[in-house]
């Protein structure tokens, strides 16, 4: 009887160990899994890392780590529920790279308020006290803050082609469409500022009317006329209040120069600003001739009459992209380069100073001469502000040495955020897809070319090679 009792009880113990083993077991494998991607924020849902930053340094219990991570929208509800159900019998120590409070504070608070792929990683170690502290795995989470946060321009240069060169009866009405405007601004630190409108305006006969859009307009309508006249238009940028205060640059350029508005860098003056909306205004100049090619100021020696679209007046009026193969790459720059879609529209995208990019084919424009590099689906970017390369591999080097790499590994991109980061495949091919600037990405294999490039994969055929704002970690 006795020994029955005592077995029964020993059964018992057993199997509550065995349930108390089991539900650790599975909190730790829940716990890990959310370490192999990055949790990423966008603005619409971004949680709260400050519960996990008060217990930094400290060892919690899975109960409060399920609300730690619960309110920093990390997991799901069956981690939670897999924590919880541990009972609180193991240790989880939370670290951070940043043992001092005030640096860790400082660092959420650019974490929440910068944005733009900021990111701040999060170790967890897992330790059973029931058994001398044994070391049960770890994780690292990672938490990437998306969210698009404009900077304030406190300097703007804005660039543009005046004169600009037409022949007598083309079209006038062109140059009043948004797409002929090509006034790139950048700011004081070399980055691209985009309008958030772009007006060209009317004709005038100087100067001084055009900007002050004063007194008649010179009655051109639909074309140029008169051979050796010049006209005057003004073009307006709006801006985005959030990105540009165009008055409070312009007072503290007059007030002390600490700022700055320029155009083609010569310093703008009172008329050329706005407070009503926020904007620039500058006038280019249009010089009428006749035999000018394609804009420019030098005579056209093409021998039309070979022209096979010389009755498409389409063509004539804006030209034809001609494409042709141009397997390489191209690499940009000092300075950021603006990106065109397939209507040579400007988008609100633009790639890397220094950054190289894969390309397959090259476009120009039959009648501006304009040349462009395909450089991401539908994206070009302009010849004159890259550096052509060739013979770039392009789908004749394939991928080996691939091997698992060990622990939890991220590759991460540098912005900003429009940005696109080629993928490949391991055959060598280039991908159809990319990534953005400022995001990270968890990766499991490493591999590299024939010209002894290195990839890393983040996902099942698509690798991202090392360059230019691709660091690994």
């Amino acid at each position: 009887m006795y020994e029955t009792a005592t077995k029964a009880k020993a059964d018992s113990d057993a199997n509550k160990e065995d349930a108390k083993d089991d539900a650790s077991k599975k909190s730790v494998e829940a716990l890990t899994s959310i370490g192999k991607e990055s949790v990423v924020y966008t603005g619409t849902s971004e949680g709260d890392l400050s519960y996990l930053i008060a217990d930094n340094g400290k060892t919690v219990k899975s109960s409060e780590l399920a609300e730690d991570l619960w309110r920093a929208a990390a997991g799901t509800p069956d981690l939670r529920t897999a924590l919880k159900s541990d009972g609180d019998v193991l240790d989880f120590e939370i670290t951070t790279g940043s043992a001092n409070a005030q640096d860790l504070q400082t660092t959420y608070d650019s974490f929440k308020e910068l944005g733009n792929g900021f990111s701040m990683a999060f170790t967890i170690k897992v330790t059973d006290p029931d058994n001398d502290n044994a070391n049960l795995g770890s994780t690292t989470i990672t938490f990437v803050n998306n969210k698009e946060v404009a900077a304030v321009s406190t300097s703007l240069n804005v660039s543009f082609t005046t004169p600009i060169h037409v022949n007598a009866g083309d079209s006038a009405f062109a140059q009043k469409l948004t797409t002929s405007v090509d006034a790139k601004v950048t700011n004081e630190k070399g980055e691209t500022v985009k309008p958030s409108k772009v007006k060209p305006g009317n004709f005038y006969n100087n100067e001084s009317d055009a900007i002050l859009k004063n007194g008649n307009t010179a009655g051109v309508s639909e074309k140029f006329a008169g051979d050796g006249l010049t006209y005057y238009q003004p073009v307006t940028l709006e801006f985005a209040p959030d990105a540009v205060n165009v008055i409070s640059i312009y007072n503290a350029m007059k007030k002390d120069g600490s700022q700055r508005i320029t155009l083609n860098n010569k310093d703008a003056y009172g008329q050329n600003v706005s407070s009503a909306n926020n904007s620039i205004t500058y006038v280019r100049e249009f010089q009428v001739g006749s035999g000018f090619d394609n804009n420019t100021d030098k005579p056209d020696t093409d021998d039309n009459n070979n022209n096979e679209d010389n009755n498409n007046d389409a063509n004539i009026e804006n030209g034809v992209w001609v494409e042709d193969n141009a397997n390489g790459k191209v690499t940009v720059g000092n300075n950021v380069a603006s990106l065109y879609d397939d209507n040579n529209n400007l988008t609100n995208r633009a790639v890397a100073a220094n950054s190289a990019w894969a390309t397959d084919k090259s476009r120009t424009n039959s009648k501006t001469g304009l040349k462009q590099y395909h450089v991401s689906t539908h994206e070009w970017v302009n010849a004159d502000d890259v550096t052509f390369s060739g013979d770039e591999n392009n789908g004749s080097n394939a991928l080996g040495t691939i091997s698992n790499l060990t622990g939890h590994h991220t590759v991460d991109l540098a912005g900003p955020d429009g940005f696109v980061y080629a993928l490949f495949s391991s055959n060598g091919t280039r991908s159809n897809r990319g990534l953005a600037g400022n995001t990270s990405w968890y990766t499991d294999k490493s591999a590299t070319d024939g010209e002894g490039n290195t990839y890393y994969r983040v996902s099942t055929d698509e690798w991202i090679r090392v360059s230019d704002g691709v660091s690994f970690k």
